[in-house]
């Protein structure tokens, strides 16, 4: 996996990587592999980004020549996925880091909050990059989670829809929704979302980020709405 380190100022780039490096390998004991990365120009982290594609980015706010919330959003158009964590000076910008889809929101002098971002990050990456094993018939699927966008229920079984194809298991929703990690959540009788995936939350229906949409039932709302602000 690959993590960038963004300041204007290289030096404290390079603190901020530092901090970064010694949090992970202690609290590492999943054993991730890591490749760092460090910038003090923003639009040479978007080019490299481009080329590599970044799982993690810690990433300043103010900077003179491209915004750090702009920035964001030229990362997630190229990989939606990408954790942002935004290490600043001005807790002034918490409010609208929101509206960023922020993972974290630190300042540069509580390296406390640094180190609780990096034991949930570790986390949260160990559970995005799992799989969900079935078979369906004489064939056996072993297809990773972080590719399902949703799950539909038809009859006696279960489409899988992944950003490769679908996929069909002879089982329900109630059952498949057990073998999930938590950044699935249903959204319907017969319906399962990644939530990871959603773009937008509207009143009767989920925009997923391909474009498609699914529906949303009155009763699962509140739950669906919850576990979607607790993963982002």
């Amino acid at each position: 996996m690959n993590i960038a380190v963004c300041d204007d100022d290289l030096n404290i780039a390079n603190l901020i990587l530092e901090n970064v490096k010694n949090l992970i390998d202690k609290h590492n004991d999943r054993n991730i592999t890591f490749d760092y990365y460090v910038f003090n120009n923003p639009t040479e982290l978007i080019q490299k980004h481009n080329e590599i594609t970044f799982d993690v980015v810690f990433l300043d706010i103010d900077m003179p020549q491209v915004g750090g919330f702009d920035v964001a959003e030229k990362l997630y158009i190229h990989y939606r996925d990408v954790f942002i964590i935004y290490v600043t000076s001005y807790a002034k910008y918490a409010i609208d880091s929101i509206k960023h889809r922020v993972y974290r929101f630190i300042l540069k002098s509580n390296l406390k909050e640094l180190e609780d971002s990096i034991i949930h990050l570790l986390d949260d990456l160990t559970l995005l990059n799992v799989n969900y094993k079935f078979s369906y018939k004489d064939d056996y699927y072993n297809i990773p989670t972080k590719s399902i966008l949703y799950c539909e229920s038809i009859r006696n079984n279960v489409i899988i829809h992944t950003e490769n194809g679908d996929y069909k298991q002879k089982t329900s929703i109630k059952k498949m929704i057990k073998h999930l990690p938590k950044t699935f959540a249903r959204c319907h009788t017969s319906y399962i979302v990644n939530l990871l995936k959603i773009d937008r939350i509207k009143s009767d229906y989920v925009l997923l980020s391909n474009g498609d949409t699914i529906p949303i039932g009155r009763v699962y709302k509140r739950d669906l709405i919850e576990k979607y602000v607790e993963v982002w």
